[in-house]
Order: structure tokens, then C-alpha cells, then sequence
């Protein structure tokens, strides 16, 4: 005869130190999860992350963990200016340092309406944030910055950067599918 299995409730919180491929550090962050759900944004991915994976698979409600390590260095992208001799006005960067940021990619162009641009950040090929600036400001760098801040990201930030003519060149305003 097959009775029905009682499940038991998860219960019990785990402290789990690991090493991944993208994520904030100690002491900045403590990640609190509560399901295996929150392991697909930061803290990240990698081998360590499997931890907190099988934390959960035994039973567990709770997760605080903690990334360790160096990281590595931050993918970037320097956005120049029209001067003749052009300027990296802006700097678009990776939110946190590892190998993922190696695959993120970004699109900078006009949008149809001509008045203004289109920044696109893709993941492995999906697009996973999207910000919108109005042309003719006179500092393209300003609102780009301004706009990704509003856009609230995990995935990259922009800088601006005090030299140059604050707007963008020709090459610049056409970015397409750009890796960090």
C-alpha cells in the first residue's frame, strides 16, 4: 500500500563562503536568500555557488552567503568623444569584477525617433537592461550616466569622465552587440 509521504518543512539557515564568477565581496555584501531562485542574480554563478544550491536541497530555508576572493579585473568599455583626436568621455564597466563580464555586451544607437539613444546591455545574448537619453544636451556622457542610474542595474555602470566634448562620436552612437 502507498501512503502519502509527509513533507517536512524547510527549515534552518546555512552560512555558505564561496568562490564565483560574478558577484559583490566580503565585507561589502551579504547575499540572504531564500530560495534557489536568488542564486541566478548576484551572488553569481561558478563552481562555489553549488553550495548554496545543495544547502537547499538539504533542507534548508535560508542561505547568507558570501563571495571570497579577487575576482579578477572589471570588463570595460570606453565611450570617445568628437574631438579630433577623440577622448574616452565615458567608461561603461562591468558591476562587479569576474568573467562574466566578458559576456556582456552593449549597444549604443539613435532610436527611431531621432531625438534619443537606445542603451542596450545584453547577457549571453539576451537583452537584460535597457535605458533611454535625450539627444542635444551638449553632454552625452552626463545622460547616459544619469539614465543607466535611474535604470537601477546589476549588470553595469557608467562613468563619466571630465575630459573631452561630452558628446559622443559617429563610431560611439553606433555600437552594436559591443563586448565589455
Amino acid at each position: 500500500e502507498n501512503a502519502a509521504q509527509e513533507v517536512t518543512p524547510s527549515t534552518g539557515i546555512v552560512a555558505a563562503l564561496f568562490n564565483a564568477d560574478w558577484g559583490p565581496f566580503i565585507p561589502t555584501t551579504l547575499s540572504d536568500l531564500g530560495s534557489v531562485q536568488d542564486l541566478y542574480g548576484p551572488p553569481g554563478s561558478g563552481n562555489g555557488v553549488d553550495l548554496a544550491q545543495q544547502a537547499f536541497l538539504g533542507g534548508a530555508a535560508q542561505v547568507l552567503a558570501c563571495r571570497i576572493g579577487t575576482g579578477g579585473a572589471f570588463a570595460t568599455l570606453p565611450l570617445k568623444d568628437t574631438t579630433g583626436s577623440p577622448l574616452t568621455i565615458a567608461t561603461v564597466a562591468a558591476l562587479y569584477k569576474g568573467t562574466v563580464g566578458n559576456n556582456i555586451k552593449i549597444s549604443l544607437a539613435a532610436d527611431i525617433d531621432t531625438i534619443h539613444m537606445d542603451f542596450s546591455v545584453y547577457y549571453l545574448g539576451v537583452l537584460v537592461q535597457y535605458a533611454q537619453f535625450l539627444l542635444g544636451t551638449g553632454d552625452d556622457a552626463l545622460a547616459l550616466q544619469t539614465a543607466v542610474e535611474a535604470a537601477g542595474t546589476p549588470w553595469v555602470t557608467v562613468t563619466k569622465n571630465l575630459l573631452g566634448t561630452g558628446v559622443f562620436a559617429a563610431d560611439t552612437v553606433a555600437l552594436n552587440n559591443v563586448a565589455l
